[in-house]
Formats: C-alpha cells, structure tokens, sequence
C-alpha cells in the first residue's frame, strides 16, 4: 500500500491567521476596506494568497532546474565536456532531489502566468544560481568523487536556507506581485525548507502543496474571529475602557486598537483556548507589528482583564 506522506506540515498557522485578522481590522478602522463586507472578503483573500505565494515559490524551483538544463546543454555544445562549468551545472541539474521537486506532481497545475512570472526576472534566477555554484558549500559537493542522497539533499536545504530565503531583491520581488506576500513569505519559507528536509526519493507520495481542507478550522476560526470582532465592538470596547488610565480609547494608535480588540474578542468568545495563550500570541504580535511599548501596554491591560473576570 503506497504511503502518503502529509507529516502534518500545514502553511497556515493559528499565529499567521491572528496576524491577518489583526490586520483586517486595522483596515476596517481606517476605513480602508470601509465597510464589514469588504473585510471578511479582504480577510479571506489574504488567506488564499498563501497557497498563491507557495505555488509561486514552488515555480522559482521548476525555473531553476529549467535554466539549469538549458546552460547544461548550451554549454555542452560550445565546450569540452570535462571543463568545470559544464560539470558543475551538470551535476546540480542531476541532483535528484532537485528534480524530484520541480517535476512534482503537485506542480503540473502551476499556472502558466506563475511560470511566466520568472521569465521576466530570469537574470535574477541565474544570479541566484551563480552565488550557489560560487559558494564553498557547493564547491565541497562538487568535489565529491559520487555524492550520496544526504550529500545532495544537503546542498539543495543550503541553496535554500542560504541563499534563496534570505534574498532581499527576491523579497523586493514578491512584494511587487503582492503586498500580503511580505507576511507569508516567513510562513512560506518555513514550510518549504521542511519539505525540502522530508523528500523521500523512494516515495513519491509527499504531498506539497497542501489540500485546502487541511487547514479549514484554521480559516474557519478567522473568519469567526473576525465576525466577534465586528459585531461586539462597543461591548468589547467597554470590556478595556476602565483600565486606560487618563486615556481615552479615540487617542490609542490604531494598530494597537486593532490588536487589543482581536485579544479580547477570543478571550471573551473562544472558551476552548486558555487565556493565557490567548495573552501570549497578540504580545509577540504586538512586538512585530507595533512597539515594545505597546505590547507592555496591552500586556498590562488584558493581564487586568484576566484577573478581574
């Protein structure tokens, strides 16, 4: 019986879906979307731009193996064969483990616009290409008289950990195709290095991109967060009012508003998760997304809102 290999690896998380109501609602205060209907649509698209940014990542790798064997054959027509750039983009285009992935079943339904995405940032492709044959990392594998199945998964886990994830200019790309990306491409990048880690040579069965379904609580509980959020606002307002000292809620920082909102929404309507879970997720959202200070601030606020329920 073939063995499906999932190991549970889901590209939305509970954080990641915090973050993105947290957002949509900083959106719905400044009244950009301006009215409830446009948020949740905003919140559900943002969400389904994550298996889009996967999908896009996925592409880069099926445009490096293609570049890879199109400067292979160029070069193996204008060189001797045993002349080290012919060898080195030879071998990576063998590495099966590269060649497991782009030609992944998963991937056959990449659209053609996604593919053509990289058509027009190729010489950026091939940049990140040069600096992995460039590196001491690939010069070790090179040299290896036959390098096994560790040794080329090693160095296609180096090539993206090292190389491709912490690209700036790759970055600055995905933020031109869409601003949300700025936010998954962590979640994204996490996801697939541990793909990379799993890739089984002897089974074909791992799945890449995940089914939707997988990860349908998680959305269903955004959703549901959100709609909490917007239609007990007041009551949610009165819950923190008496705990902003010589404040009025009108003077909080928008971001801060929107995170303190979200936090005691699910505290108040999500019994299932402890408090103090609850507490701990929005301080780390608060620190990326505002100031050390806030999230003292807020930190403070729903500690008292805890103690005083």
């Amino acid at each position: 019986m073939l063995r499906i290999v999932l190991c549970l690896l889901k590209v939305i998380t509970r954080r990641h879906i915090r973050i993105r109501v947290v957002q949509s609602l900083y959106s719905f205060l400044i009244k950009s979307p301006s009215n409830e209907y446009q948020v949740r649509s905003f919140l559900e698209s943002s969400l389904n731009q994550v298996q889009d940014l996967l999908l896009l990542e996925c592409s880069l790798f099926q445009k490096i193996h293609a570049l890879l064997q199109k400067k292979s054959l160029i070069i193996k027509q204008t060189m001797f064969n045993e002349q080290k750039p012919y060898l080195n983009y030879v071998l990576l285009a063998k590495n099966p483990y590269l060649f497991y992935f782009s030609n992944h079943p998963d991937l056959k339904n990449i659209s053609n616009e996604m593919k053509g995405f990289w058509i027009l940032h190729e010489s950026f492709v091939n940049s990140l290409i040069d600096q992995l044959l460039e590196s001491d990392e690939y010069h070790q594998y090179s040299c290896m008289d036959n390098p096994n199945n560790d040794q080329h998964q090693d160095i296609l886990i180096y090539f993206f950990k090292n190389i491709v994830a912490p690209s700036e200019t790759l970055q600055e790309i995905y933020q031109e195709y869409s601003l949300s990306y700025t936010d998954d491409l962590p979640l994204v990048n996490t996801y697939l290095l541990k793909i990379l880690g799993k890739i089984d040579l002897n089974h074909n069965a791992l799945r890449i991109i995940p089914d939707k379904n997988q990860y349908k609580k998680e959305i269903k509980f955004g959703i549901n967060l959100l709609d909490k959020v917007l239609s007990n606002m007041n009551f949610i307002k009165k819950q923190y009012q008496y705990f902003i000292k010589n404040w009025t809620i009108d003077r909080l920082v928008t971001i801060d508003s929107a995170i303190l909102n979200v936090a005691i929404a699910e505290m108040l309507y999500f019994e299932d998760i402890p408090p103090k879970v609850t507490i701990n997720e929005y301080l780390e959202i608060a620190k990326d997304y505002s100031t050390d200070k806030s999230a003292i601030f807020i930190n403070g606020i729903l500690d008292q809102l805890l103690n005083n329920r």
